[in-house]
């Protein structure tokens, strides 16, 4: 892993901190219903220098958001991709954070942002697919799961048993990474 404010976190970095609120209610989710423990998580999680410098919510949102469909495209597994060229001054324009997080963000990509974030601490299967509203268990993860562990962005708390009724999924250190926006390899 490279240390650097560019490419990598630095050995002291910024974290989302208060901004992690933020980017919960933009992605869609009940700031009410997120569990605490990964909020927590997501406060302590390591931001990019410059985003963590920027004050206005609105400007902060737009640019994360735009980061993580950039390096997203990039990722052949994931393929997140842009609804279209959208300006700042038309994003200012929703009303509610999440609204302006579906107008930025496709559902495929808010969807796998939701799962990154949520998989900040471990989580069942079913329980991933209850609190993000998904039915089909063949669906999930087929469009989600296993692509995001195949990109090494999730993996399972026990690999030597991949079937055990108590397998749980965890958010890898290359999934913090990207979420932070910081560049992968």
């Amino acid at each position: 892993m490279k240390h650097s404010t560019d490419d990598g976190p630095p050995f002291s970095c910024p974290v989302f901190g208060a901004k992690a609120e933020k980017i919960i209610s933009f992605l869609g989710f009940d700031i009410e219903n997120f569990p605490d423990k990964a909020l927590s998580e997501l406060k302590q999680l390591p931001l990019l220098q410059k985003l963590e410098e920027i004050e206005d919510t609105d400007m902060f949102l737009f640019q994360k958001g735009s980061g993580w469909m950039e390096r997203g495209s990039k990722l052949k597994t994931i393929r997140l991709q842009k609804i279209s060229k959208l300006e700042f001054d038309d994003f200012q324009k929703g009303s509610s954070l999440a609204e302006k997080g579906v107008k930025l963000l496709p559902k495929r990509t808010i969807n796998i942002l939701k799962l990154l974030i949520i998989s900040l601490t471990p989580m069942k299967v079913e329980d991933l697919m209850q609190f993000m509203s998904f039915g089909s268990r063949d669906k999930f993860r087929e469009q989600y799961l296993n692509l995001l562990r195949k990109e090494g962005f999730i993996d399972q708390t026990i690999r030597d048993k991949p079937n055990s009724p108590d397998q749980k999924y965890i958010l890898t250190e290359k999934g913090k990474m990207f979420l932070g926006g910081f560049e992968i390899e």
